[in-house]
């Protein structure tokens, strides 16, 4: 076994020898952060060419472990950080790397800050107390919402001029690690104040809506109407039920922030209003304008109704036009703001009476010539004022003036009649008759029959064959056709012959415009036998006595002629056979009459069939017989019925309904037996409203007419009169009531049996069986309720309900106040009790009477002689609200006074002591510890060490670097914002140089410095000043320093002591600044073409010292000053770019300058393409139209490409003279140039194209 061993640990060793193991290694940035920031690592470990790291794992020394290659951590404590790293590799190689205290986190600094002031009115003064970190390293940085901020530690109150939340935060910054941190706070500045919005009027019994119009953040309510009632939502709605003025008021409150509003606003109710109107010219004839004026007097919305048709919205309406006699009544309707109403309807106001044009004629048409004779039926209503003048036109050329005109001769044709009627006072009316007069004439009238035989029954066609030449409508002719047993008035008739056989003779009669002619041509058409005509003795056999009924029937029909042959068949629909009647028994008289049993109830259809064999014809004829059995019954839910209950009547009426001719039942008829019917189906219900005993009779009807009818009596009870009175209305709540009951039963109603009353405050109710027996019920809760009883009698039949209104009041004391206040204090207690009518209050303190207001401000005095261990005092606080009825409500609440006690411990160390024990030098640190002791956590803490440093800490450090005598002073601060202060005087001593150094600025000037000093300086060897720009100063003790710059320097100095003690004192922020002086201008248009004007706008500023004069430089030479702010104008007639420098000096010397770069266009480039150099002087030479070019080079070849002419750098307008350039002329033609250079403005450009050259020499 021992060889075994030693073999495998060998291997173990020898294998492990080889194997490479990766190298852990790591970075990190940043190495030192402030708290809560990221660091980024990165592992930089390598696997030495072994297998390949698979496995990290970090260890950051904070308690965070993990695993990933590259992580990121967040510090979130200060402190120094161990970081490990591990890392395996794929055949489980390990190795680690440990770096000590490698990160550094630097503390961030305690933020926080309270805050005084409760933001109940604007503008609203808030203290703010800084609770951060303290030192002469920290900054701090406020921002109160407001747009305010501030740099101090502890700012200066501020003040919110607005309402609104305004969001506070204070960023602090440790200059010394850099690290900052923040915190937010907010105040709700409300300016809180009780708001009413509802109208200034309203109507008696109309709802007002009252809005609640007070600050955001109200949320309990207390109205009162004026003593008529109380409400606590938010926006109620109130009617008032009696007109006059009432004063409103609201206590609204935002019981979060403590702040109560009050407000009061009047409210005159007004009766219903009786509009008033008067109308101009009330009678009149037609068309009438009538002017309406409204003298209501009160403003609103106002209808109108004119009953004419129209109707109109608005105060003063448009003249109303009345176009038809007759009695109108007129309606004015008043709403006004508050929601008053009022209506006013004057009947028959206006009255038009308009006379009536009329006339008649003895004849209105007829054949030409036509005399007509006219008479004037013309009215007027009024006979004050009668008709006086008649004005007629005949429509043939006739007119007439007066009553009885004469007899008017028409000839053919169609004429309009005109009566116009004037009335004495004017009226007018008009008749207007259209084609009134009509006048024909007939050539011919006639007609033909086809066929002239035939069958009675069978169609005849009868064509109309009349003559009328007149050109005319065809709705001009009428047609009246008389067949003897008919007529008909249709142009072209068809017609059967039902009455008679024989010869019958036809009429016609043609009417054309009133002018009529007929023809009558006898025996125009011959109707052949037979025609069907029977009388049955009834059609209809109603609850026959018995089966089966005997039915005869009479035979009127028309055989034909004695020899014709004729057979008669009678069908009698019942199944039975038919009765057949041969031609010899017919030739009798009466001998076709038949008699025939039906056997049951039924509809039977009877048919007459008659066979004439020698005309050929047949004729048939069908009546139904009708017999029907029929029942009326019904019976009724109760033949006694209570008054105003619900009667059930029931039919079980019958009627004969077997198949296959039933006879339903279609109509029920109830007559109640007062005069009303119901007939709106078998089964109706019926509500009697007046006792009695009333017979009902119900009458039934079925398909075939058959009635029948029954009664029944029913009694209808009245119901009992419920009577619920009290002597107590009105009472405080727990309210007791007695009620009495003094109901009766009336006319024929029963004995009463029991009553029902119930309670709307619980909705309870409480059965009684006696009249006597008393009624009581206790209300709890608040408000109008009512006790409602109903009165049963022993058939069971319920009165009406008896209402008694019961108004309970109950105050509701309550109000809120912090439970935990500070001594000596003046805490605000709002007041949120609610009640009926204007409610009073008693406060007391510790059973001791201390207010009558609503709300009251309270001062929690401690006694002084508190021994220190005590830390808090009690009180009770009590409110009684008393109602308008005297009802009242008591609430006592605890509040309990908090009495913290400061007690600062301190030690110094690090200064050096003499002999006696006294600190020699500067610096000396100090450790304090709060040993305060309170009721409530401690939550703030003040300190100031006498040196000019503080600290919020709860244990904070200070370091004192200059020597002196020093007091401390502790305060702290609770929970409850309760706040105890010691003060320790002279609590150190520290020796060492002393001095007063100081810095004095002067008056501002362009560039500034100030004055240096050390008064009363002793035990000084000698001074260092640092001047805060680089620079130092030594040994003086009052000078005068320059800055070269504008800035903030901070200088310092530093008192040497002949044994070597420093003491450095920071001196005043030295502000350097600019003076104000700022030259600018602007420049329109920044690009121009030549000589085109450029305005500059001079915009130089100052603050102080002002600008005396302007010094404008255009480039070059070109500069001139000025002594005010003038605008300048220029041009500039070469291309390029320009700049303009504007130079301002103040009063006192300082100068500041601004400038811009304005560009002048180059000029369109004209060349010509057409010159004629013929030696007049005029177009011979291609030129310029101006000076474009610095320096230019041309070429100009002609059309096979030879280069007649080239010049290079040339100036001026001249290009080329049409010759060559050895100086011969060219022959005309087309001629191809170059042209390349640089303009004026600098911008080079090419151009080329055609020069025709014409005329040369």
């Amino acid at each position: 076994m021992k060889k075994i061993i030693t073999v495998l640990i060998f291997a173990c060793v020898h294998l492990m020898a080889f194997a490479q193991l990766p190298t852990a290694n790591f970075t990190a940035n940043p190495l030192s952060i402030c708290a809560g920031s990221v660091v980024t690592f990165t592992s930089t470990s390598t696997a030495n060419g072994g297998a390949a790291i698979n496995s990290y794992s970090w260890n950051f020394g904070d308690g965070v472990t993990v695993t990933t290659q590259n992580p990121a951590h967040v510090f979130a404590l200060p402190g120094t950080y161990t970081v490990t790293l591990v890392v395996t590799n794929t055949t489980g190689g390990v190795d680690s790397e440990v770096k000590s205290n490698y990160i550094t986190v630097l503390p961030a600094p305690t933020v926080g800050f309270t805050l005084s002031g409760i933001g109940c009115t604007v503008p609203l003064t808030v203290g703010f107390t800084n609770t951060s970190s303290a030192g002469a390293n920290f900054t701090y940085s406020w921002n109160f919402g407001n747009g305010q901020n501030s740099s101090l530690q502890s700012p200066a109150n501020v003040t919110y001029n607005t309402a609104g939340t305004f969001g506070i935060q204070l960023s602090v910054t440790n200059t010394t690690t850099g690290c900052s941190a923040s915190f937010t706070d907010s105040i709700e500045v409300s300016n809180f104040q009780a708001g009413i919005t509802a109208p200034l009027t309203g109507c008696v019994g109309s709802p007002i809506n009252f809005q609640d119009n007070s600050t955001v953040g109200a949320n309990g309510w207390n109205w009162n109407f004026g003593g008529q009632g109380n409400s606590s939502v938010q926006n109620p709605s109130f009617t008032f039920n009696t007109a006059g003025t009432y004063t409103v008021s609201l206590s609204s409150q935002n019981t979060n922030s403590g702040c109560v509003g009050n407000t009061t606003q009047q409210v005159t109710i007004q009766n219903s209003i009786a509009p008033s109107f008067t109308g101009n010219p009330l009678t009149n004839c037609a068309p009438s304008a009538v002017t309406f004026v409204n003298t209501t007097g009160v403003a609103g919305t106002y209808t109108w109704n004119f009953g004419n048709g129209q109707t109109f919205t608005g105060t003063t309406p448009p003249p109303q036009v009345y176009t038809n006699s007759g009695q109108y009544n007129v309606t004015l309707s008043v709403s006004t703001a508050s929601g008053c109403t009022g209506s006013t309807t004057q009947n028959n106001y206006i009255n038009i009476v308009n006379i009536v044009a009329g006339f008649t004629a003895d004849q209105t048409g007829g054949c030409t010539p036509l005399t007509v004779d006219f008479s004037d039926t013309s009215s007027s209503p009024n006979p004050a004022n009668p008709i006086v003048n008649w004005q007629w036109n005949f429509g043939n050329g006739q007119t007439f003036t007066g009553a009885n005109p004469p007899n008017q001769t028409y000839a053919l044709g169609l004429y309009d009649v005109t009566l116009v009627v004037t009335s004495q006072s004017g009226c007018i009316d008009t008749l207007f008759m259209n084609d009134y007069i009509t006048v024909g004439d007939i050539d011919l009238v006639n007609f033909t029959v086809s066929p002239l035989v035939t069958c009675a029954k069978q169609n005849v066609n009868f064509t109309n064959t009349s003559v009328i030449s007149v050109p005319h409508q065809p709705n001009e002719v009428t047609y009246l056709w008389d067949f003897g047993d008919g007529t008909s008035t249709q142009q072209n008739p068809v017609h059967q012959f039902t009455a008679d056989t024989g010869y019958i003779s036809v009429e016609l009669v043609v009417d054309f415009r009133g002018c009529k002619d007929s023809i009558t041509i006898d025996s125009a058409v011959y109707v052949l036998a037979p025609i069907a005509k029977f009388t049955p003795s009834s059609q209809l056999f109603c609850n026959p006595a018995s089966l089966p009924v005997n039915v005869s029937f009479t035979d009127i029909s028309i055989h034909g002629e004695q020899p014709d042959n004729v057979n008669m068949t009678w069908e009698w629909g019942d199944g039975t056979p038919n009765t057949n009647i041969g031609n010899a028994v017919l030739d009798g008289p009466n001998n076709g009459n038949a008699v025939h049993n039906f056997a049951n109830y039924g509809s039977y259809t009877v048919e007459q069939v008659i066979r004439n064999f020698t005309t050929g014809c047949n004729d048939s004829i069908t009546k139904t017989i009708h017999i029907s059995q029929i029942a009326s019954q019904f019976t009724l839910s109760n033949d006694s019925v209570c008054k105003n209950d619900t009667l059930l009547l029931f039919n079980s009426s019958t009627s004969w309904n077997n198949p296959p001719s039933p006879h339903p039942i279609t109509n029920w008829v109830y007559a109640m037996g007062n005069g009303q019917t119901v007939s709106t189906g078998p089964n109706p219900s019926y509500v009697y409203t007046a006792q009695g005993l009333f017979n009902i009779n119900l009458t039934v009807t079925n398909s075939v007419g058959c009635t029948a009818q029954i009664s029944h009596p029913v009694r209808v009870l009245n119901t009992p009169f419920g009577i619920l009175s009290t002597q107590d209305a009105v009472g405080c709540s727990p309210f007791l009531v007695t009620f009495a009951n003094n109901s009766m039963n009336v006319g024929n109603g029963m004995p009463l049996s029991y009553f029902v009353t119930t309670f709307s405050d619980n909705n309870t109710s409480v059965t009684t069986n006696s009249v006597n027996q008393p009624i009581t019920h206790t209300f709890t809760g608040s408000g109008t309720y009512t006790a409602t009883m109903v009165a049963h009698d022993v058939f069971g039949c319920s009165s009406s309900p008896a209402t008694v209104p019961i108004t309970i009041t109950k105050p509701i004391a309550n109000f809120t106040f912090p439970s935990v206040v500070c001594n000596s204090d003046t805490t605000l207690t709002v007041n949120s009790s609610s009640g009926v009518g204007t409610l009073t209050y008693e406060w007391y303190m510790n059973n001791q009477q201390v207010s009558t207001s609503a709300d009251t401000g309270l001062i929690y005095n401690a006694p002084g002689n508190l021994p220190v261990s005590q830390l808090t005092d009690n009180f009770t606080v009590s409110l009684i609200a008393i109602d308008s009825n005297g009802c009242q409500d008591t609430l006592t609440q605890l509040v309990t006074v908090s009495l913290p006690h400061a007690i600062p411990t301190y030690t110094f160390s690090g200064a050096a002591q003499n002999g006696n024990g006294e600190y020699t030098c500067p610096p000396l640190f100090g450790a304090y510890v709060d040993s305060s002791q309170s009721y409530g956590n401690l939550t703030a803490w003040n300190w100031q060490f006498g040196n000019g440093n503080s600290s919020t800490l709860e244990d904070p450090s200070n370091t004192f670097v200059t020597n002196g005598v020093f007091d401390l002073y502790f305060q702290v601060t609770d929970q409850y914002g309760c706040i105890d202060d010691t003060t320790v005087n002279d609590y150190v001593a520290i020796g060492g140089p002393t001095g007063s150094p100081a810095s004095v600025q002067n008056a501002a000037t362009c560039v500034q410095g100030a004055g240096f000093l050390v008064q009363n300086a002793q035990n000084v060897d000698s001074l260092v000043w640092n001047m805060g720009d680089g620079n130092y100063v030594y040994n003086q003790t009052n000078f005068f320093y320059n800055y070269d710059t504008p800035g903030s320097y901070v200088a310092s100095v530093t008192l040497i002591s002949i044994d070597g003690c420093e003491i450095t004192t920071i001196l005043d922020t030295v502000s350097v600044q600019d003076d104000g002086l700022n030259a600018n201008f602007t420049a329109t248009p920044m690009l121009v073409d030549q000589n085109d004007p450029i305005v500059f706008d001079d915009l130089s500023t100052f603050v102080s010292s002002p600008i005396v004069s302007w010094t404008w430089s255009y480039g070059g030479d070109t500069t001139f000053t000025v002594n005010n702010g003038s605008n300048q104008t220029t041009g500039f007639s070469v291309s390029g770019p320009y700049t303009i420098v504007l130079t301002v000096n103040d009063a006192q010397g300082c100068v500041d300058t601004f400038f811009l770069v304005v560009n002048v266009k180059d000029p369109d480039l004209i060349i010509p393409n057409v010159i004629t150099p013929n030696g007049d002087n005029v177009n011979d030479v291609m030129v310029f139209s101006e000076v474009f070019f610095k320096s230019y080079d041309i070429l100009i070849v002609n059309r096979w490409g030879d280069v007649v002419y080239t010049l290079t750098n040339q100036t001026g307008t001249a290009i080329w003279n049409a010759k060559t350039t050895q100086g011969d002329p060219c022959t005309d033609g087309v001629y191809f140039y170059k042209l390349k250079g640089q303009m004026l403005g600098g911008t080079d450009v090419e151009e080329a194209g055609f020069m025709t050259v014409i005329g040369s020499k």
